[in-house]
């Protein structure tokens, strides 16, 4: 005899997928359940939108989602705001590339918990990159690398992905777009 008390084993995120907002491309959630069921991609994006996917696989402990409920009794308002952080090592000339044009664009992400669920934001408000730090380090130690962080706003909290939308097919393209 016995229950589970539903607690998570481990905190972060293990996968990222970010791509270009486009109002062409819709995330359609389950009614019953609010999971998001269905996803197209926009074919013919806006013009200056750069079609594709960046994919990162994260190192333990290097990367998190965090998403806030903001209430006002005032205002009469409710939204949910989403922070996606995230930091890469090896500063070069690529992840500097990377950076600058996810700093420039309208984002959504797809991102995969270490527990193995998958959640969307930026489904209906793209989300924006709010902060970013590229470093050098000072001692042996210390992080060559870069840190980048993505505000989401929403009026929803968090949604949750169906795994199956996520796993790739035999005839699956490959969702790691090389940047322009």
């Amino acid at each position: 005899m016995g229950s589970t008390n539903g607690c998570s084993v481990s905190g972060g995120v293990s996968q990222i997928y970010i791509g270009n907002f486009d109002s062409g491309q819709t995330f359609i959630p389950d009614a019953v359940t609010g999971i998001i069921t269905t996803f197209t991609q926009n074919p013919s994006p806006a013009v200056g939108v750069t079609p594709g996917v960046w994919k990162f696989d994260m190192e333990a402990e290097w990367s998190g989602l965090e998403g806030t409920g903001n209430f006002s009794l005032e205002n009469g308002t409710i939204f949910y705001e989403s922070k996606l952080s995230m930091q890469f090592s090896h500063l070069d000339n690529e992840l500097r590339t990377i950076l600058m044009q996810l700093g420039k664009a309208p984002l959504y992400a797809i991102i995969q918990s270490t527990e193995g669920d998958w959640y969307v934001l930026g489904d209906l408000i793209a989300g924006r990159t709010s902060a970013s730090t590229a470093t050098l380090g000072k001692t042996m130690g210390d992080l060559n690398g870069a840190t980048m962080e993505i505000t989401f706003k929403s009026k929803e909290p968090l949604k949750l992905i169906d795994n199956a939308l996520l796993v790739p097919s035999a005839t699956a393209t490959p969702t790691d777009i090389p940047v322009n």
